[in-house]
Parts: C-alpha cells; structure tokens; sequence
C-alpha cells in the first residue's frame, strides 16, 4: 500500500498490510493537509485507489 500526493510523490508505504488492518483503518502520520491518493494492490493482482483529503 502507498499513499502518494498530488504530484505523484510517495509519501508513506506500508507493507503486508492484512485485511483485517484493512477494515479497522490505518493511522497516517506526518502528513500535511492537503489531497492523496492511496493505492493498494491485492493477492489476486488487482489495485484498488482511493483519493483521501486531509485538513
């Protein structure tokens, strides 16, 4: 999983994050306000993105 800032910077990674991690939420930090996008690829290959706002 990435989450990345609008000029394509990746700004945190995470890794083996599980499902379950997943469901309850992940705490970022050390971000400033502004939009991201967060990217996360599954087992099977797929990559879902999200788009995040932080203020």
């Amino acid at each position: 999983m990435s989450i990345v800032d609008m000029r394509g910077q990746i700004v945190q990674e995470f890794t083996n994050v599980s499902q379950e991690t997943l469901n309850n939420g992940i705490k970022i930090s050390n971000v400033s306000t502004g939009a991201y996008i967060a990217w996360f690829k599954a087992k099977t290959g797929q990559v879902v993105t999200k788009k995040f706002i932080v203020n």
